[in-house]
C-alpha cells in the first residue's frame, strides 16, 4: 500500500515569539490557546495556505483553543504538547467561510501531516470543519462521517473514495 510521508521542517517555537506583523490573515487575539503552548510554525503555515485558498478561515471558538488543547481529542492529538515529542501544540481546527470542499481538497495537497476533515461539524451558519497538523513521518488523513464514526486513511485517493461511497450511500439510501 502506498503510503504519504511528511518531512520535518525543523526547529519550532512559540507563537509568542512570532513576528506577528508578518502573519497577513490571523491575530494573536483569535482563539488559539495560551501563544507561549502553540506552535509559531503552524501560525505561520496556516497563514500560507490561508493565502493559497484564498478563503477566510475561522478558527474554531470552542475548548481551550483552536490549536491548544490539554484534553477532548485523542490520546496522542498534536493539539496536546507530549513531552519527547512536541514542545508546541501543533494542529489546528478551523472553519473554511464558504467553499468547504474546495479547501479540504487543497488542504489535502497541501504540506500538512495530518488532515482531518468534518463536513458535518458546525460554527453558526458555517458547516464544515478542518483538522490541519503539522505531524512528522507517515502522513495520516480522516473524516467523521454523519454518525460521529472517525475513518483514518494513509492515503487521500482512500479518503475521497469513502467519501464519496458515504455520500452516495446517503442520497440512495
Amino acid at each position: 500500500m502506498k503510503t504519504e510521508k511528511w518531512l520535518s521542517r525543523g526547529a519550532d517555537f512559540p507563537a509568542s515569539h512570532l513576528n506577528w506583523s508578518l502573519i497577513l490573515h490571523f491575530s494573536p487575539r483569535e482563539h488559539w490557546g495560551p501563544l507561549d503552548k502553540v506552535s509559531g510554525l503552524l501560525v505561520s503555515e496556516l497563514d500560507s495556505f490561508r493565502d493559497e485558498v484564498e478563503v477566510p478561515l475561522i478558527l474554531t471558538p470552542v475548548g481551550e483553543g483552536a490549536a491548544y488543547a490539554t484534553k477532548g481529542h485523542a490520546p496522542k492529538s498534536w493539539h496536546y504538547c507530549i513531552e519527547g515529542r512536541n514542545e508546541y501544540a501543533r494542529a489546528v481546527d478551523v472553519f473554511p467561510a464558504w467553499d468547504f470542499w474546495r479547501v479540504a481538497l487543497a488542504a489535502l495537497e497541501w504540506r500538512w501531516g495530518g488532515v482531518g476533515i468534518y463536513p458535518f461539524a458546525k460554527c453558526g451558519e458555517i458547516e464544515g470543519m478542518l483538522h490541519l497538523d503539522l505531524r512528522v513521518g507517515e502522513r495520516v488523513v480522516w473524516w467523521r462521517d454523519q454518525d460521529g464514526v472517525y475513518r483514518y486513511f494513509r492515503t487521500k485517493d482512500a479518503l475521497l473514495e469513502d467519501i464519496l461511497r458515504s455520500f452516495h450511500e446517503r442520497l440512495q439510501g
